[in-house]
């Protein structure tokens, strides 16, 4: 899964930050709303879950990008703020409970539902970002996925490139 398109999902202003500081809190970082806030929106007025990666792992936490397909495969209690593509883009948290069950928390009006599995990826989760206790290594934390990635697509791009002189050559010669 290519992680890069963590920068491309963005949402309207409002729902990251509500998000990230519920899922903050509930690891147990208390941040200030306004502080989260001011460090994830970009001057257009949108967040991504890059941004919001980066911040989380400042905070001093330890975060890591999940699919929406692989949401129901989350540790029972992890938080993990996920993007649905409601309107321009909307992040909620999702927070796995026991027996398949999961709460979620929608920042619009603060209301939190149990959901199954099944009533979950009606919701279409595309890619979320599961936060965790424990030491984030500072911003680069958040970046092992998507290094991995770049050198993964360096790789594909060069046998490509093989692939296609190779081929250029051999019509050359014929």
């Amino acid at each position: 899964m290519a992680f890069t398109n963590a920068s491309v999902l963005e949402t309207e202003p409002g729902c990251g930050p509500i998000s990230l500081q519920y899922a903050l809190r509930g690891v147990g970082r208390d941040v200030d709303i306004w502080e989260v806030h001011s460090a994830v929106y970009r001057p257009d007025g949108k967040s991504s879950l890059r941004d919001l990666a980066l911040y989380a792992n400042r905070s001093g936490v330890s975060t890591s990008y999940v699919s929406g397909q692989a949401l129901a495969r989350i540790p029972e209690k992890a938080f993990v703020v996920t993007h649905i593509p409601r309107g321009s883009g909307h992040f909620i948290v999702v927070r796995k409970l026991t027996n398949g069950q999961f709460e979620v928390f929608d920042p619009v009006d603060s209301s939190r539902a149990v959901l199954n599995e099944l009533r979950l990826q009606s919701l279409q989760p595309t890619l979320g970002l599961i936060v965790t206790k424990g030491t984030a290594h500072g911003a680069g934390a958040s970046y092992a996925g998507l290094v991995v990635c770049f050198w993964m697509s360096i790789i594909q791009l060069l046998c490509f490139l093989l692939w296609l002189s190779l081929r250029f050559s051999r019509k050359v010669r014929t």
